[in-house]
């Protein structure tokens, strides 16, 4: 497992923060609203590879590669991936992370098989809230 470097975007009102999962899970909801995607980690537990699919969504419904802020990221069973070093992505209606059993479209899992860590950004100016 590696460590994340998160650099907030540079701004005076700028906030960072990190959800983690609480337990195995499948598709959270991150934030409603906008900020800026710093860096995430993800432990898959399921039987195979699972593709991690983060969008721009302001709820969990929807997914689809169009909504994507990153290409689906392979997570092999039973192995951690972490993302770091990406500065500063931004999202407008809200982050999603989720667990697809596959690559080229979004197939739920079914089941709660990662666990997170999502390294992120707010604008306190902005009046949105943190699912």
């Amino acid at each position: 497992m590696s460590v994340l470097h998160i650099a907030p975007p540079n701004r005076a009102n700028a906030v960072g923060r990190v959800y983690k999962s609480s337990a195995y899970e499948e598709k959270p909801l991150i934030r409603t609203g906008k900020g800026v995607l710093n860096g995430l980690m993800v432990n898959n537990k399921n039987a195979s590879t699972v593709y991690i699919y983060v969008c721009d969504l302001a709820t969990a419904s929807g997914m689809a590669i169009g909504n994507t802020i990153l290409p689906p990221i392979p997570v092999d069973k039973d192995k951690t991936v972490s993302v770091s070093d990406i500065y500063g992505i931004p999202f407008t209606l809200g982050l999603v992370v989720a667990a697809s059993s596959t690559e080229a479209t979004y197939t739920a899992l079914g089941s709660n098989d990662v666990n997170m860590a999502v390294h992120y950004a707010i604008d306190t100016t902005t009046p949105t809230t943190d699912a």
